[in-house]
């Protein structure tokens, strides 16, 4: 008789708590509709267009519980329109999104990875030391030291005149150094 009950009770707590779930707002649901239907039905506009709306609901912290969401289709968009568009004149605009959407979930390789693609079919763009940055700041934060050595010397050896360029033949001496090392070196410096 009690064993009855109890499950009685149980299927009732459970029928009441069904209606109390969360509703997604309907611009999240829009946006939830449209990138099920990326790689088939999207334009280049269209996609693009949907980057534009992805990045303001990343930017509006009012909907920080969407961040990590909208995230994840930031990055499968970006990635949609790489393979997709790779001639676009909107291509670096995405690669730039899709790259910080992927550090942002702690995707630096995947990160990088789009980086290295904006790099290679911008070289010639006096700007891409933006890329080349934070390509060099990812290998940095991964600890990957040779590919992080690698970046920063790209950097210098392409922009020997630029005032980041400075800061990283400064931070190759350090590269290396233990934290113990590290705060030992700039003790050294803020003594002077």
């Amino acid at each position: 008789m009690n064993f009855k009950i109890i499950v009685i009770l149980l299927v009732a707590v459970q029928w009441i708590g069904c209606g109390t779930e969360e509703k997604p707002n309907s611009e999240s649901q829009e946006i939830e509709k449209t990138t099920d239907k990326l790689v088939i039905d999207y334009s280049e506009d269209e996609l693009f267009s949907l980057s534009n709306e992805l990045e303001e609901n990343l930017l509006d912290t009012t909907k920080s519980n969407d961040y990590k969401n909208n995230s994840f289709k930031m990055l499968d968009l970006s990635q949609v329109f790489v393979s997709r568009f790779p001639e676009s004149k909107n291509l670096r605009n995405i690669i730039k999104k899709g790259s910080r959407a992927a550090h942002g979930l702690g995707q630096e390789r995947e990160a990088i990875r789009l980086i290295n693609i904006s790099i290679e079919k911008f070289s010639n763009d006096t700007t891409i030391i933006e890329e080349m940055n934070l390509k060099a700041f990812l290998y940095d934060k991964l600890n990957d030291k040779a590919n992080a050595r690698i970046a920063y010397q790209a950097i210098i050896d392409k922009f020997p005149n630029n005032p980041s360029s400075v800061k990283h033949k400064e931070r190759l001496k350090t590269l290396d150094l233990t934290d113990e090392e590290l705060l030992k070196h700039f003790e050294k410096i803020n003594a002077k």
